[in-house]
């Protein structure tokens, strides 16, 4: 941070509509948090992006300038995904706390070696997942830890998307890793913070319909505390865009839901009111650095999402075979 400041001061890298649509107005709102640097390689997206700040920023064109200028402190990754894993570890490398837009890598390996270098350095690792930050899951998290439904069992998942691209970098698998990691992942980092516990095995049946790669199928995970997780996943289906989760205990269930932003419990003998807050995935972010802890959404967690997202896969392909989660 700037000597006498409590401000955050953030550079970041890849200025996509995400960027200009979600991270800069996000990052206006936090009044401890302030964008001073920007890089992407189009002058035109450097000046469009820059136009949306509060203040003035400096600007590059190469990722390693950024990271290395004395004038951030946090490093926001928004680009496409095959350079996450390299910006994030020039970052770090750095010294400088790293928000890094899923999938974290595309190996679990390489999520290995983010994880060990921000334990090292002792900076804060974050991921862009923000299912855990939205209204119903956040609390519907707290009522199961809560024991309000009884020991949990089973937690489910689905997304059905029609979502296959025929141009731009998520067209492209060697940019994007494939739409389980571009897309599901959001999904099974969902189903992963529900079960709140170590994956330790999965096994995934699907395959290919329209694209050459997995583009649906179901994923069951089983966790150490017993809980079953299922996601289903759909890349060419039609129908509700809504996300939502479900979760299946001893002494009833939830349903969570984004776009009725309610919780309903089921109990015997009745059901409760519907509960609704307010989702801070950044404030998050900003607040891990400023205090020194870790965030939600931390590397740990990126890593699993990658590995569950690849186990998937690789069960898929092999019709249903047992894959030993290791994260």
């Amino acid at each position: 941070m700037a000597k006498g400041s409590d401000c955050i001061r953030i550079g970041i890298v890849g200025l996509g509509g995400w960027t200009k649509r979600v991270h800069l107005p996000t990052l206006a709102l936090i009044p401890e948090a302030r964008v001073t640097a920007l890089c992407a390689r189009r002058p035109e997206s450097l000046e469009e992006a820059a136009a949306l700040c509060a203040s003035p920023v400096q600007r590059f064109q190469d990722y390693e300038e950024l990271v290395a200028w004395e004038g951030v402190d946090a490093v926001v990754v928004s680009t496409p995904n095959n350079l996450h894993e390299s910006i994030a570890a020039a970052s770090l490398a750095a010294g400088k706390h790293t928000f890094v837009e899923k999938p974290l890598a595309f190996t679990v390996e390489g999520c290995r070696r983010l994880c060990a270098l921000a334990r090292e350095r002792g900076l804060v690792l974050q991921v862009g997942y923000e299912l855990p930050y939205a209204p119903p899951f956040a609390r519907g998290l707290q009522m199961i830890r809560e024991g309000i439904i009884g020991e949990v069992s089973i937690v489910t998942c689905n997304i059905i998307r029609d979502f296959i691209r025929g141009s731009g970098w998520r067209a492209d698998k060697a940019l994007s890793g494939g739409m389980l990691l571009e897309l599901t992942s959001h999904y099974i980092n969902l189903a992963d913070y529900l079960a709140d516990s170590q994956p330790l095995e999965a096994v995934a049946y699907g395959g290919s319909r329209v694209v050459n790669e997995v583009d649906y199928g179901w994923l069951l995970v089983r966790y150490a505390n017993g809980v079953v997780s299922s996601v289903c996943s759909c890349m060419f289906g039609s129908g509700s865009r809504d996300i939502a989760a479900g979760a299946i205990g001893t002494k009833g269930s939830l349903q969570m839901s984004v776009d009725e932003r309610t919780i309903v419990l089921h109990h015997r003998g009745g059901r409760e009111p519907e509960v609704t807050h307010i989702p801070e995935e950044m404030v998050d972010f900003v607040t891990s650095i400023r205090q020194g802890r870790t965030p939600l959404v931390n590397g740990e967690v990126g890593t699993r999402a990658v590995a569950l997202s690849l186990a998937f896969e690789r069960s898929a392909l092999a019709g249903g075979e047992r894959v030993s989660i290791e994260v």
